[in-house]
């Protein structure tokens, strides 16, 4: 099962956007991660394989692919600009990412029960 949260992801590239995201999430606690970066193989065109969401006991697993994994990945990161890290990560300049995009993605991921806001 693969989650309309792709969409925001993939319209996080914005040559026009400016500013920065300055919040930093956590996984929420009943979620289980796997992280699997070259899944299901690295490909230039759609650089940042696969982030399996689990939140248990019940699911349903979240699938996020490409661009969505790039971005949770930097979302939840110990520390760091995410815009840059995304950038970083996709091989683009910093001037190149939405960060209301990002912004927007994790509030989707925070909605789902899949990210909570880190209170330090």
């Amino acid at each position: 099962m693969t989650s309309g949260l792709g969409r925001a992801a993939e319209s996080a590239m914005d040559p026009g956007a400016e500013g920065t995201v300055a919040a930093r999430w956590w996984r929420a606690y009943a979620v289980a991660v796997v992280d699997v970066k070259g899944a299901p193989e690295e490909d230039e065109e759609a650089p940042g394989g696969v982030v399996y969401l689990a939140p248990l006991p019940d699911g349903p697993v979240v699938v996020l692919e490409g661009v969505s994994a790039v971005l949770y990945r930097a979302l939840t990161a110990a520390s760091g600009d995410v815009v840059e890290e995304v950038a970083r990560r996709l091989g683009v300049p910093p001037e190149d990412i939405d960060p209301e995009t990002i912004t927007e993605f994790a509030q989707e991921l925070r909605e789902a029960g899949l990210v909570v806001r880190a209170t330090s």
